[in-house]
């Protein structure tokens, strides 16, 4: 599986997910369905980061994640909290913009013989302070496929590296469960484990794709760059739009 096949798959789960949760909240099935979204986007920010930080497109590619938030955030703002400016949440290229820094900043102070550490620290606060969309959670997928992508270098067999992801997923699921409780109290858990266990279990069905990935590019031109960096913002002005005029009509 590909580069362009991976993309798609997050694209359209993704789609499936905002549907859900602006038309359609009580649908659950949609929100299992948008799970499978999230990982694979980090998964190919991670190749993209490990193709590009040894040229001058990584500044480029660093720079085109920024400029997407920043052209994202009044439709997001718009199309979820309904206002024009929210500022206790922020849309996840700005999620992807912090990531690709992090990881830049991890492998600068490696090269420097100091701890990489401190980048994945700092980010996470970032993210958090800025409530980008799965904030620290974010911070934690980059990493993690990024040091997944640093065994396979190292000849780690395909098995070790599917149980990495499995393990990943599972750590990450039971962590946005427990951040989901209204408390941390067990009776509050609990109740957050049956709502939306069964919904997070959709980050395990991006197992499947990540783990058939083949390193090559696929089918790539000008227009599905173009398609795939501006769908974010399109689509999610969209939805404002048709979601305002059936409350219209």
């Amino acid at each position: 599986m590909d580069s362009f096949t991976l993309k798609s798959i997050a694209l359209i789960t993704m789609l499936i997910d905002h549907i859900g949760y602006v038309f359609f909240p009580e649908c659950y099935i949609l929100r299992f369905i948008g799970r499978i979204a999230f990982p694979i986007y980090a998964f190919l920010l991670i190749q993209g980061f490990l193709h590009t930080r040894k040229s001058t497109k990584l500044k480029k590619y660093i720079q085109r994640m920024f400029i997407f938030a920043l052209i994202s955030e009044v439709s997001f703002d718009l199309c979820f909290y309904e206002q024009p400016f929210y500022p206790a949440y922020q849309n996840v290229y700005f999620t992807l913009f912090l990531g690709l820094m992090a990881l830049y900043f991890y492998e600068y102070l490696e090269s420097k013989n100091k701890d990489g550490f401190y980048s994945i620290i700092l980010f996470c606060a970032i993210a958090f302070l800025l409530k980008t969309d799965y904030n620290v959670i974010g911070t934690i997928y980059f990493f993690s496929f990024y040091f997944i992508e640093k065994a396979k270098e190292n000849k780690k067999s395909i098995k070790f590296q599917n149980m990495l992801y499995f393990i990943l997923i599972f750590v990450i699921a039971l962590f946005e469960i427990v951040t989901s409780a209204y408390d941390l109290t067990i009776k509050a858990i609990w109740e957050s484990f049956k709502q939306y266990s069964w919904v997070y279990l959709g980050l395990f069905l991006s197992i499947i794709p990540i783990s058939l990935y083949n390193g090559k590019l696929g089918y790539k031109t000008k227009t599905t760059q173009f398609l795939f960096y501006w769908f974010y913002p399109i689509h999610i002005t969209v939805i404002y739009l048709i979601y305002n005029l059936i409350k219209i009509l």
